[in-house]
């Protein structure tokens, strides 16, 4: 489970280089995965194009016009596949929580 959390952390990691990556060429963010996928060649590939990886699914949402975006990661099968939680932003901080999905007010990953 712990390498599949670690696994989930270093995708929203590489979301929001892809995010960077996106609003330096079009100066928006991306409104989904689909997006970030094959676009350019820093762009996201493998699984989580899906929006799933190693038992860990992703959402990725914006707000119109574009200048924001939010990351959710949750456990598949939570406690199963992973414990914890995750949530990030254009803010690049990652937020978790074990007691269910995890926001902005949620703790941040050490």
């Amino acid at each position: 489970m712990l390498m599949r959390e670690m696994d989930a952390t270093r995708n929203i990691r590489n979301i929001h280089e892809a995010q960077a990556i996106h609003y330096n060429v079009t100066s928006t963010y991306a409104t989904t995965l689909a997006e970030l996928c094959g676009s350019n060649e820093r762009g996201l590939s493998g699984n989580i194009c899906t929006g799933e990886d190693r038992g860990y699914v992703f959402t990725l949402a914006s707000s119109a016009p574009a200048n924001g975006y939010t990351i959710d990661a949750r456990p598949k099968t939570p406690g199963s596949s992973g414990r914890w939680f995750f949530y990030s932003d254009q803010n690049l901080l990652i937020h978790e929580s074990d007691k269910g999905p995890a926001n902005t007010n949620s703790p941040l990953r050490q």
